[in-house]
C-alpha cells in the first residue's frame, strides 16, 4: 500500500537550514579522476569554503565525550596556585600548577578540533573561536564589573593602574601590559586586583592562532611530522626558559611571555596528536617520553621559596 509522503508546501515557506552560511576552514583532500581539473591522489589543499548544508541526515555530533577526572585534575592545579600565592614558604613549587593547566588545556582544545576534523571533515574555526567567546565573554564581563566596582569604593593602591588591568583584561593582554609594567609574579607588588588574568590571557592567545598553526600542520606535514616539530618547540621554549633565566632575564618577564611560557599548551598538544585524545594513552605517552623532564626544566628554571 502506497502512503503519501509529507507535503512540503503545507507548513509554510522553506526554512533556512541551521547552519547554512557559516564560513569554515576546512582541510579537503581531492582524489579526482577525469574531467575537469585534476588533482594527484594524496594531494591536499587548504580551503576557506563557505558551508550551505541541504537537507538530509545532520552530520555527526564533533564533540568527543567528556574526561571528568581532567576537571579535577584542573581544580588540584588552580588550588596549588592559590597556596603558592597565599603561602608561599608552605608551597614553593605551586606556581608549576600554571603548567599542569596549560598542558590540560592544549590537550583538550587539540582533542575538540581534531574530533570535528574526524566528524566533519574540516577544522570550522570561526565557530571554535565563537564557541570560546560565548563561554568566556559572559563570565569576564560579570568579573570585570564587580571587581572594578569593589576597587574603586576600597580605593587607595588598589586603584593603581586599574585602567591599564582593565584594558589588559578585556583584550586578553593582561600578561603583555604586565610585561610592560614591570610587574612581579614572584615577588611582592603592588595590588592589582586583575593580574590572574595573565594566564587567561595565554590561553585566548594560544587559542587565536593554534587552530590555523594545526590545519596548516595537518596539510603540510604528516601527523609524525606535526608532533615532532611542535613537540620540539616545546621543549626548546622550555628549555630556552631556563637558559634565558641562567643568563639574567627577568623571570617575569620569562613567565608571563606567551613566546615562552606557550611550552605547556604545545605540550597538550602534541600529547593528544599522540594519543587520539584518549587519557588513559596519554598519560602513557607522557610518563614513557619522560615529559616530566620539560617541567622540571621550568621549575629549575624558577625562583626558590
Amino acid at each position: 500500500m502506497l502512503r503519501r509522503g509529507p507535503d512540503v508546501h503545507a507548513s509554510g515557506p522553506l526554512r533556512r537550514p541551521r547552519g547554512a552560511g557559516v564560513v569554515r576552514w576546512n582541510l579537503v583532500r581531492h582524489r579526482r579522476s577525469g574531467g575537469g581539473r585534476a588533482y594527484p591522489a594524496g594531494v591536499s589543499e587548504l580551503a576557506a569554503t563557505i558551508a550551505r548544508p541541504a537537507g538530509g541526515p545532520s552530520a555527526p555530533s564533533a564533540a568527543p565525550a567528556r574526561i571528568a577526572g581532567l576537571d579535577g585534575l584542573r581544580a588540584l592545579a588552580v588550588l596549588a596556585v592559590i597556596a603558592y600565592h597565599a603561602v608561599p614558604a608552605a608551597v614553593p613549587g605551586g606556581f608549576a600548577g600554571v603548567d599542569v593547566f596549560f598542558v590540560i588545556s592544549g590537550f583538550l582544545i587539540t582533542r575538540l578540533l581534531l574530533a570535528e576534523r574526524d566528524a566533519t571533515g574540516g577544522m570550522r574555526v570561526l565557530r571554535f573561536w565563537m564557541r570560546r567567546a560565548r563561554r568566556l565573554l559572559p563570565a569576564l564581563a560579570v568579573l570585570v564589573v564587580v571587581v572594578a566596582t569593589v576597587a574603586g569604593l576600597i580605593g587607595g593602591d588598589v586603584t593603581v593602574g586599574l585602567g591599564r588591568q582593565l584594558f589588559g583584561g578585556v583584550t586578553f593582554s593582561s600578561n603583555w601590559g604586565a610585561i610592560a609594567a614591570d610587574a612581579s609574579y614572584f615577588g611582592a607588588s603592588a595590588a592589582e586586583p586583575f593580574r590572574h588574568l595573565w594566564s587567561l590571557a595565554v590561553e585566548e592567545q594560544f587559542y587565536l592562532a593554534w587552530p590555523l598553526i594545526l590545519a596548516a600542520c595537518v596539510f603540510l606535514m604528516s601527523r609524525g611530522g606535526t608532533m615532532l616539530l611542535l613537540g620540539g618547540t616545546a621543549v626548546l621554549l622550555a628549555g630556552g626558559m631556563a637558559v634565558l633565566d641562567l643568563v639574567g632575564v627577568d623571570r617575569s618577564r620569562l613567565y608571563f611571555g606567551t613566546d615562552i611560557h606557550a611550552f605547556g599548551l604545545l605540550l597538550g598538544a602534541v600529547t593528544a596528536l599522540a594519543t587520539g585524545g584518549s587519557l588513559a594513552a596519554a598519560i602513557k605517552f607522557l610518563l614513557d617520553r619522560g615529559a616530566t623532564d620539560v617541567t622540571a626544566i621550568c621549575i629549575l628554571a624558577a625562583p626558590e621559596g
